[in-house]
């Protein structure tokens, strides 16, 4: 009896996204004097950012083979996602690190076509998308000691990328 040339399948799942940025240097390029003036050179941290992305991903996952050694496979998740993030401006002496935090959806999509090189031995390419937008809070009350109040944050966020993998079987 021959194998079944697809399948698909739910899943639930977990994901975990950590992202750091850094902010160099400031130049004035518009009409407000207050900004950036005097120039700040571009050595100069001026503001860090900390995102802790947690996701539980909710999906389908499906596989057909499209000849005896070569397949497609793919998944598409829909995400409910929170953000923990930390803010800091560093040449702003009066503002401590700012925590900002934010719940929200997203959706992840994968495709792979693998090529079965041997019956031990695979190869593949392929590309994911990952998006997601939160609606949030940066809590300036609790880096400025309590005098400044919170501050709502929309928060958006897309990723994706091609990659190639391996993968071997072990009897």
């Amino acid at each position: 009896m021959n194998a079944p040339r697809y399948r698909i399948g739910a899943f639930v799942g977990n994901n975990f996204w950590h992202e750091s940025y850094d902010a160099f240097g400031c130049t004035q390029q518009a009409t407000n004097w207050r900004t950036c003036v005097p120039t700040v050179p571009t050595y100069v941290n001026l503001i860090s950012q900390d995102n802790d992305w947690h996701s539980l991903r909710l999906g389908l996952a499906g596989q057909t083979q499209l000849t005896a050694r070569l397949s497609l496979s793919g998944d598409v998740a829909f995400l409910f996602t929170r953000l923990d993030g930390k803010d800091q401006h560093h040449m702003r002496p009066k503002i401590k690190l700012i925590p900002e935090d934010g719940d929200g959806h997203g959706v992840q999509l994968e495709a792979v076509l693998n090529y079965k090189v041997t019956d031990l031995f695979n190869i593949g390419v392929g590309a994911r998308y990952w998006a997601v937008a939160n609606n949030g809070t940066a809590h300036f009350e609790e880096a400025m000691g309590g005098r400044g109040s919170p501050q709502a944050d929309d928060w958006k966020a897309k990723r994706y990328g091609v990659f190639v993998q391996a993968s071997i079987k072990f009897n």
